[in-house]
């Protein structure tokens, strides 16, 4: 069985980070680009640059029926912790 492993990388065209998916060496999904924000503990939107494909807190995935979004926001049903680190792979 092939191995599906995520890899996070930097455009150098475009400054962007962007994510893809190796399936056999071939890449076959690329996302971006990848907004990185932080939790404070009270604040549950946040501005984002594209429509959000998976959101991670922490680094650990959060399921799509904690938050809401549109092209230009996030927000949360609970504020992310102070200090934690958001990650949000757009389209």
């Amino acid at each position: 069985m092939p191995y599906h492993v995520p890899f996070i990388d930097n455009d150098v065209s475009s400054g962007n980070r962007v994510m893809a998916d190796w399936l056999n060496g071939v890449n076959n999904h690329t996302y971006g680009p990848v907004n990185n924000l932080v939790g404070d503990g009270t604040t549950t939107v946040f501005a984002i640059s594209g429509a959000a494909r998976s959101v991670y807190i922490n680094g650990v995935y959060q399921n799509i029926n904690t938050y809401t979004t549109t092209t230009a926001s996030i927000t949360f049903s609970q504020a992310p912790p102070y200090t934690s680190i958001i990650e949000v792979v757009c389209n």
